[in-house]
This record gives C-alpha cells, structure tokens and sequence, in this order.
C-alpha cells in the first residue's frame, strides 16, 4: 500500500459525490459494479479512506500521473492480471478523471503503454486426456457424468473408456 501526502489545495465547490457521477455516466449495472470495485481498489493502495473519493480529485496533474502509473505496474507486476482485466480497470480510472472534469488532461495514451504488451491468454488450452475424463467421470456423481457425456457428445469427441 502506498501512502501521498494529501493535497492541501482542496477544490472546495466540488460535489462530494465523484463515485456517484461515474456511476450516473454508466448504463450496464455490471459495468457500474466493476467500476466502482475499480476505483475503490485503487484508493485503497493509496490508502484513502473509503468513501473520501473527491480526494482523488484534488492531486495535481504530475501527483496523479505518478499515481496511476504506479497502481498500474502494481497490477502488471505484482498482482499479475491479464491484460484485459488491466484493459478493464484502466478503463475505470479514464472515466472517472474524465467525468468527474479533473482540471488538467491526462496523458492517457502514455499511461496505457504501462500496461504492457497483450500475451495472449495466460493460461493454454488443450484437450483433456483419457486418464483426466476417467478420473472426471469416476469421481463424479449421474448429474454429472450426464453433462459430461453430454459435452462429449455434442462436440462430437469420440472416447473409449472402459469400466465406467
């Protein structure tokens, strides 16, 4: 977690309701829960309190360009998320600067480049093995060796096991 000295030059005549404006700015309610996780999760590793938000509003531009390009390479590099979720999470601070008419243009297209480079999946696909849809099935209850059997099926994998 990291801890800023906090601004003293506090925008006075700004609402005390930042979340509720990206939230107001959002139609997909999943879209408003994602979001709002985001930018809750980024306060916290700076150590702002919940629900005093507005603060995040009151950094001067190169204090809130350090900040995101800091919870940025948190997340690249010790969290380790995939790049869409970073894609998803950069996303949710872009909007909220923006909506919230944060006074000074951020360099956005620079502070994406923190991101790194798109991997593809972290994880490989592949088929499972005869031993692994043996021991699927063997420890599996009717229910479920029906949807296996019906997941075999429809994708038409054709598989010899016997004693089942």
């Amino acid at each position: 977690m990291h801890t800023l000295k906090e601004n003293s030059s506090s925008s006075s005549n700004r609402s005390s309701n930042s979340l509720q404006i990206l939230k107001d700015s959002i139609y997909s309610d999943y879209t408003k829960k994602v979001y709002v996780n985001a930018i809750k999760m980024y306060s916290r590793f700076f150590a702002i309190k919940e629900g005093d938000y507005d603060n995040l509003l009151t950094f001067d531009k190169y204090q809130t360009v350090d900040m995101i390009r800091k919870f940025i390479l948190y997340l690249r590099n010790e969290r380790q998320l995939s790049h869409g979720r970073m894609n998803v999470l950069f996303a949710a601070l872009k909007l909220y600067y923006e909506q919230n008419d944060y006074p000074f243009e951020l360099p956005w297209s620079r502070l994406a480049r923190f991101k790194g480079k798109n991997n593809g999946k972290k994880t490989q696909d592949r088929t499972y093995t005869r031993e692994e849809i043996q021991l699927m099935l063997q420890h599996s209850d009717l229910r479920m060796k029906v949807v296996i059997w019906s997941f075999l099926d429809t994708n038409n994998i054709i598989i010899y096991i016997n004693n089942i």
